[in-house]
């Protein structure tokens, strides 16, 4: 990536928690390292993860989240006098709501549209909203054959980039800081640690470790510690709870609240990632980088990290179980040789430098077109 000053607006309704945020955020960072020009318009007034990352001045709000056509009306009228008052070369969406209200807003400058998630709704009247601007990001091999198959969106209007992340935010713990942790969350010594790393959600299918530490002996159960980020203020958390009460497995878990990765990993002896959903999984790679296997669902992003992790089915009751079970039997030494294939290989594909470039190259070629006039 040169260093040529580009100005980009970053528009997403996520930037408070989850991978979408840390996606943005990441790229922010990489772009203002390169000397780009970074602006956010998001739902929230101060930036959300972004704050103190960007300048205050350029940090603009308005609400994505609330789909009535007023709110929508609003969404384009803020779009249009941002436009009017600031000067960006590129815009870039992440998320259908507002890829649509910035093509309502008819803008000037090329736009760029990236699918985090495949859980949206695909009928015909929904399908109207997909805007893919000048160009559209995937990001894994999944996510694209979602956008072709159930967005109808074409397939030479899509790049796939990877997520990545930053290596120097994932140094590993010293025994001092990974001691200190674990009397943070109050792990008694000798317990094997698995993190759930992510936040609270039922699509994130927390309740299936509950289910199948359940299913295990007392002996075995007794011996896990599992620590679940994420914040307890969503509708999530209770649920969660009362379904881990009645199964008898409460007093296993440790809800830590917004946790940096690090930390959550760093004292962690597994990511355990049973989601039900996913377009990528970012809790993987930073386990990658920290050196802690990865036990995964086979959802969006498996096919690419599939030689570097463990892949069970999200529903696959029994064989969580028994993961637990060789996990309580065994330990994770059998797993170095994975956790070291993985370490290599997030150097080689997973870094946010990659990825920024690789965004901002599309970047490029959308100007290139739009000057072009094609």
């Amino acid at each position: 990536m040169n260093k040529r000053k580009m100005n980009v607006l970053l528009v997403s309704a996520k930037v408070r928690a989850g991978g979408e945020a840390v996606h943005v955020t990441t790229l922010a960072k990489e772009f203002l390292k390169k000397g780009l020009g970074v602006s956010l318009l998001s739902t929230d007034p101060e930036g959300g993860m972004m704050a103190g990352i960007i300048p205050k001045e350029n940090v603009f709000y308005t609400e994505f989240r609330d789909h009535n056509p007023v709110q929508v009306a609003k969404n384009v009228g803020a779009i249009r006098s941002l436009l009017a008052s600031c000067k960006f070369d590129i815009i870039h969406c992440h998320g259908r709501d507002n890829a649509f209200a910035v093509k309502m807003a008819h803008p000037a400058q090329p736009y760029v549209f990236t699918c985090h998630s495949m859980s949206v709704q695909t009928d015909f009247l929904h399908r109207m909203l997909n805007s893919t601007g000048d160009a559209a990001i995937a990001v894994s091999g999944s996510t694209r054959k979602f956008m072709i198959d159930s967005l109808g969106i074409p397939a030479d209007r899509i790049t796939v980039i990877e997520n990545g992340v930053d290596p120097s935010e994932l140094k590993l713990l010293t025994e001092d800081e990974k001691l200190w942790l674990r009397r943070r969350f109050l792990i008694p010594e000798g317990k094997i640690v698995a993190a759930i790393h992510g936040r609270i959600d039922p699509r994130k299918n927390h309740a299936i470790i509950g289910r199948a530490l359940a299913g295990l002996p007392r002996e075995e159960r007794e011996k896990f510690v599992v620590l679940v980020s994420g914040d307890r203020d969503v509708p999530g958390y209770a649920p969660l709870v009362g379904q881990l009460r009645d199964l008898g497995v409460l007093a296993q878990f440790r809800f830590t609240g917004w946790t940096e990765p690090r930390n959550i990993l760093g004292c962690s002896d597994i990511l355990l990632a049973p989601s039900l959903v996913e377009s990528f999984m970012m809790s993987a790679l930073e386990a990658f980088f920290m050196e802690v296997p990865v036990v995964r669902s086979k959802t969006g992003g498996y096919e690419e990290m599939k030689d570097f992790c463990i892949g069970l089915d999200a529903d696959d009751l029994e064989g969580w179980k028994g993961m637990l079970h060789r996990v309580s039997e065994c330990g994770t030494d059998d797993m170095k040789p994975m956790i070291q294939r993985a370490g290599k290989e997030a150097m080689k594909r997973y870094t946010s430098e990659m990825m920024a470039g690789k965004v901002y190259e599309v970047y490029r070629e959308a100007i290139r077109r739009r000057r072009a006039g094609s």
